[in-house]
């Protein structure tokens, strides 16, 4: 039995933009400070966490990285939840939507999952 499937690179912002749409009721992401010069997601992104958080939908950010990063991130991002995550070293890409779809990246390879078993793995690695 797989717990995941393997996304192309080429899909990755096209399903991330997929699964945070049909967020319902909590959305968790995670963010490695400096991430932003190595990943950029598009316009379509902030539009689509700005309307969810319009709505109520909770958002909650795991960032990693320096306690001044984090202080930078909780003033720029009132709106959502703030979680310290720890060092830069500890960062694990990952997007949990409901509790009920997943993504994230193992090693180079990113993976999409709706499988409990998997998710709640997820869940048990996010810092407490």
């Amino acid at each position: 039995m797989k717990l995941y499937r393997e996304i192309e690179n080429e899909m990755v912002l096209a399903t991330v933009l997929e699964m945070i749409k049909k967020t319902q009721k909590h959305l968790i992401v995670s963010k490695q400070e400096g991430e932003n010069h190595k990943v950029k997601p598009n316009e379509e992104y902030y539009k689509i966490l700005q309307l969810l958080s319009r709505k109520g939908i909770k958002i909650s950010r795991y960032f990693f990285g320096s306690q001044k990063g984090f202080a930078q991130e909780q003033s720029a991002n009132p709106d959502i939840e703030n979680i310290y995550g720890g060092m830069a070293e500890e960062y694990q890409r990952l997007i949990l939507v409901d509790g009920k779809k997943s993504m994230t990246k193992i090693g180079s390879q990113f993976v999409y999952s709706e499988n409990p078993l998997w998710i709640n793995m997820l869940k048990q690695s996010l810092p407490k």
